[in-house]
């Protein structure tokens, strides 16, 4: 009996986020597209590389709308139960409402081990072949991070104009100072590409300054020693909410070590370490409503009620996870006080359940 609860709740959950989240993505889509189809006709982009866009944008955005597709997916999936009297005749049999939130925190585990796999493997590659195709036919770097970078690499302050995959470095400059801070030399050039781990600069031109004086040079090509791998070049030009969870740790002890400012890094990095915990709590707090009275159970005050709670915690998580990092607070603690609340929030409304 206990397996059958498990599947009938189980199947109620998958069912009813899976139909949320598919219509979260679809409105988004539509909105998405309008947006993308504005720049047909620009460059090479075409109408079909505007949909093919918006579905590589799709795996980023499913994982950012899943927390509220689990709230609303479960208060509608568990709702129609309760309406059909299912919950009513479980509890009549001996299940308690602890043993119907556990079904059912079974099922939320699921999406919450789907959101860590599209997080960890698939939308870095998605959003970086969205990229590629915005750089070939729009011919810029489309997405917010690959543009205006500062970099350090030992004794070189580097300015990276864009960055396009490859990645291509484009209009770079760079400034070699002294640990006391002063100038030795300026340098730019029209691109730093990746060759063999390593980098060269293309249509370089340089100057020295020393006590004596000054020298200048330019050229076609030659070899850039820098410590910086293209690969995290490329990681730091890709948005810090896509990228990977050991990346974003990388990322941020780099750009700490480095004395440049790793709060978006920060921020990206406990947002995504808490998203799977947010899933289940949101979960959580939508199970005390679905076992009220049958005739109260309307599906429009059930998807008022998840919206409500919904935005109550997206703005508490929000904030906490800010002031986490302009107040530098501990960031284990400052992330779980609100996943605490709430989730004592909703074991308080199911131990009220009679």
């Amino acid at each position: 009996m206990i397996r059958l609860l498990d599947r009938q709740v189980g199947r109620a959950v998958l069912a009813g986020v899976a139909g949320a989240l598919a219509v979260l993505l679809a409105l988004d889509a539509v909105f998405a597209l309008v947006d993308a189809l504005e720049d047909v006709g620009r460059g090479a982009f075409t109408a079909t590389d505007a949909v093919l866009v918006v579905l590589l944008h799709l795996p980023a955005r499913a994982r950012e709308l899943l927390p509220a597709a689990v709230l609303v997916g479960a208060l509608l999936g568990l709702g129609r139960m309760a309406a059909q009297g299912e919950l009513v005749a479980w509890r009549a049999a001996g299940a308690s409402p602890a043993r119907i939130a556990r079904a059912a925190l079974q099922a939320g585990v699921l999406w919450a081990l789907f959101a860590v796999w599209l997080g960890e493997a698939v939308v870095l590659p998605a959003e970086t072949a969205a990229r590629r195709v915005e750089a070939k036919t729009l011919g810029v770097a489309a997405q917010p991070g690959a543009a205006d970078l500062w970099l350090r690499d030992g004794a070189r302050v580097l300015h990276v104009g864009r960055v396009l995959p490859g990645p291509r470095l484009v209009d770079v400059e760079w400034f070699t100072v002294t640990e006391d801070g002063v100038l030795n030399a300026a340098a730019a050039a029209e691109a730093l590409l990746p060759a063999g781990g390593g980098w060269r600069a293309r249509g370089w031109r340089e100057t020295v300054f020393t006590e004596e004086q000054t020298r200048a040079a330019q050229g076609a090509q030659r070899p850039l020693a820098l410590q910086l791998p293209p690969a995290t070049v490329a990681a730091l030009s890709v948005a810090a909410e896509h990228l990977p969870f050991l990346e974003l740790r990388r990322q941020t002890a780099h750009l700490e070590r480095n004395g440049l400012d790793a709060g978006p890094y920060r921020l990206a990095l406990w947002s995504k370490a808490v998203a799977p915990a947010a899933c289940l709590v949101l979960l959580l707090l939508a199970l005390p409503r679905v076992f009220a009275p049958p005739r109260a159970l309307g599906a429009g005050q059930l998807l008022l009620a998840g919206i409500l709670w919904g935005l109550g915690f997206y703005l508490l998580l929000q904030l906490a996870l800010r002031l986490t990092v302009v107040f530098d607070w501990p960031p284990a603690l400052t992330s779980a006080l609100p996943l605490a609340i709430f989730a004592a929030l909703g074991v308080a409304g199911l131990r009220r359940v009679r």
